[in-house]
This record gives structure tokens, C-alpha cells and sequence, in this order.
């Protein structure tokens, strides 16, 4: 009778114990990696690429104007676009790339083996793909996308800046469209 106990306790604690590994790693509302996941994957790939002299791009991405579907349609709505632009970029990403949520309405999306031009390519087959798809509250939306591939000496904080400029320029050359620094 203990020993049944103790193996029901056991499990239980095995299954508690992968939900909070599983709850540590992702956003809670998009259900993409978090930020935090995201921040550790970046340097892993970034080690790797210096180490192993291959090719690595990240993809910065923001949804154009959510506030005004905030504004507009309500907060829910707002949640509900987010959880399908989420769920709609992941299914048409690579195996290997990682995709998670930077903060608020804006992304990031890593790409290992992949150099600016690849990663450019898939920036620019998400923005046609997120421009011409109607989600589910009845909302479209368009998004820029800021795109760097990883120089050979480059730190964590040049690559940010630099595709965080380069999302800039997206936006502020009208959205809806793919910039490469």
C-alpha cells in the first residue's frame, strides 16, 4: 500500500515538475517561446555559428498598428490576433528555426544554417503569407520584418541592434514589408 502510494506521488511529482519546465519556457498566450527561452537559444546559435563558422540570421517581427486593433476591436480580440499570427507563423517555419515572442506584438524569429538571403527569402514568404490571411476574430493584419544574418566577430548586442534597425527601416518605409540590415 506505501509503495502504491509512493508511486502515485512520484508520478504526480514527474508530471508537476514537466508543466513548470514546460510553463518556464513558453508565453503563456501565444504559446511560442518566451522571451527568456528565446534570449538562451539566441546565444546557444550565436556560440555555434562563431564556432563552427556556419551561416545564422535572426528575424525581427512586428505586427503593424496593433494598438489599433486594440483600440478598435477590444483587448480579447487583440489576444485572439496574436494567438493566431503565432499559430500561423510556426506552421510555416523550417524544422530547425526557433520562433518566440519578444515582447508585446513583436517576434523574433532565429535562423541556424540559413544566411541573410535565406533568411530574407522566409521573412518575405511570412509577410505574404500574414498579409493575406483573414484570422479568426475577422482581423487582418500586416507585419514588418527586420533581418540580419550574424557577422564573423559579431556580439549578441551588435546583431540586435542592427536587426532592430533594420525593422525600423521597414516601418518606417510604409510596413508590410522586409528589411535587411
Amino acid at each position: 500500500m506505501f509503495n502504491q502510494r509512493l508511486a502515485a506521488i512520484n508520478t504526480e511529482l514527474t508530471e508537476k515538475n514537466a508543466e513548470l519546465e514546460r510553463i518556464s519556457r513558453l508565453d503563456h498566450l501565444t504559446q511560442t517561446f518566451n522571451r527568456i527561452q528565446t534570449d538562451s537559444d539566441l546565444e546557444r546559435e550565436i556560440s555555434r555559428s562563431h564556432r563552427y563558422e556556419r551561416p545564422f540570421s535572426i528575424v525581427f517581427v512586428d505586427i503593424d498598428h496593433f494598438k489599433r486593433i486594440n483600440d478598435t476591436h477590444g483587448h480579447q480580440t487583440g489576444d485572439q490576433v496574436l494567438k493566431d499570427f503565432a499559430k500561423l507563423v510556426q506552421k510555416k517555419l523550417r524544422e530547425n528555426d526557433v520562433f518566440g515572442r519578444w515582447g508585446g506584438e513583436e517576434f523574433v524569429l532565429l535562423c541556424p544554417e540559413t544566411d541573410g538571403e535565406g533568411a530574407r527569402d522566409l521573412a518575405e514568404k511570412l509577410r505574404a503569407t500574414i498579409a493575406n490571411h483573414t484570422f479568426s476574430s475577422g482581423v487582418s493584419v500586416t507585419a514588418s520584418f527586420g533581418v540580419a544574418q550574424l557577422r564573423t566577430t559579431e556580439d549578441r548586442e551588435s546583431l540586435i541592434k542592427r536587426t532592430d534597425e533594420a525593422l525600423y527601416k521597414a516601418k518606417s518605409d510604409g510596413r508590410n514589408a522586409v528589411r535587411v540590415a
